[in-house]
């Protein structure tokens, strides 16, 4: 029994295979779709923590600088009084 391509097909469609074959090949793209956008989401939250981190010490050194500068005013409020 020779079977031609246009039955083939037909009888592939009727068993559903190649409605599993497209349905596997799409799952496949959604597959590394959604691991690209994993990776860019997790560069993104990299770069975020980064930011944060600066940020924080910056943070840090102004509050520092803060601080001495308070301390200094008081000196020279102190100066000028006595």
């Amino acid at each position: 029994m020779e079977l031609t391509l246009v039955e083939l097909v037909g009888m592939m469609a009727g068993t559903g295979g190649v409605t599993g074959g497209l349905t596997l090949a799409g799952l496949r793209v959604e597959i590394r779709y959604l691991r690209e956008a994993d990776k860019r989401q997790q560069a993104e939250a990299d770069a975020m923590r980064a930011r944060l981190e600066s940020v924080e010490k910056e943070q840090i050194t102004v509050s520092g600088m803060a601080e001495r500068a308070h301390h200094r005013l008081d000196r020279l409020k102190e100066e000028l009084s006595a």
